[in-house]
């Protein structure tokens, strides 16, 4: 049974090609979509939020204390 499998698979591996050619294939797409990806996000307008910023911390900490 498995000299039928490997004989059957050994077509196939041609037909994939060499493992570095994949492996330059995955790596160039890989490093492409993440430089599109840092394009993008550089280019995108950004949204003008509503929400209020918070005091910090420590000023709330002063506060309170200042209370008491």
């Amino acid at each position: 049974m498995t000299l039928s499998a490997d004989r059957r698979s050994g077509p196939g591996a041609l037909l994939i090609g060499p493992a570095w050619v994949i492996a330059a294939h995955r790596f160039a797409e890989v490093s492409i979509g993440i430089a599109v990806g840092l394009i993008v996000t550089a280019l995108w307008p950004e949204k003008k939020s509503g929400h209020v910023t918070l005091p910090r911390q420590e000023n709330v900490m002063m506060q309170s204390s200042d209370k008491s």
